[in-house]
């Protein structure tokens, strides 16, 4: 199989990295390496990339974290790759926060179109991406455009006009073994040859992986 190149924006610490790439250990299993490679990795927070840089897995392939905001990166910039990674910043959407959605003052809430320009410039070169994961706080689900388009359905629109099948979900992390009842919102694309995503396919994977959940842990 041939190896699959990640490109991550937002990256943070790297949690959502690691997945890609495995090999590591979790509640007492050994997860092997995929047949990954990060390509690139971006946040606009110091410490987020200190952290991410400091972690010998993720920089394993030899790409580190780039600190920069996203805004001021060309496309060009970033080498071709087959899956899009993006934790887009989740203040503007989340309860905790003043919910300013995409009228947001530091214009984060608008930073989801930073992941559409960059895989248009993909696709219109000629190098379309597979697919994309986008992950964000649920609160993302109320909030709108301002001609009143959910902002989910606003990225799904602008993501299926570049030839993507789109789906989505609200998905609670404790179900799929990580010991915290935090709910996010999951919105993957899958260039359209390819197929769609079936998000009951995570549900058959932690099953057969025998992953616990949470309640499951507490009982052990």
């Amino acid at each position: 199989m041939q190896q699959l190149k990640i490109a991550s924006l937002f990256s943070g610490c790297g949690g959502l990295d690691l997945g890609f790439i495995g090999g590591f250990s979790f509640y007492k299993r050994e997860f092997p390496r995929h047949n990954t490679q990060i390509v690139f990795a971006n946040d606009f927070d110091k410490d987020a990339a200190t952290c991410y840089n400091s972690n010998p897995l993720l920089i394993s392939d030899g790409s580190l974290c780039r600190l920069e905001d996203i805004r001021n990166i060309e496309t060009s910039e970033i080498p071709d790759f087959d899956i899009l990674l993006a934790g887009f910043p989740c203040q503007p959407f989340s309860n905790a926060g003043n919910r300013k959605g995409v009228n947001d003052d530091n214009g984060r809430g608008t930073l989801f179109e930073e992941c559409e320009r960059i895989i248009k410039g993909k696709v219109d070169k000629g190098s379309r991406p597979k697919a994309f994961v986008f992950e964000n706080v649920r609160g993302i689900m109320s909030c709108h455009m301002p001609d009143g388009t959910p902002v989910p359905k606003e990225i799904q629109n602008r993501l299926e006009k570049l030839g993507y099948s789109v789906s989505s979900k609200l998905v609670c992390a404790s179900n799929y073994g990580v010991p915290q009842m935090r709910y996010r919102f999951l919105i993957i694309g899958i260039s359209k040859e390819l197929g769609v995503f079936d998000f009951s396919d995570l549900d058959n994977i932690v099953k057969s992986l025998g992953i616990p959940s949470v309640s499951q842990r507490t009982q052990d």
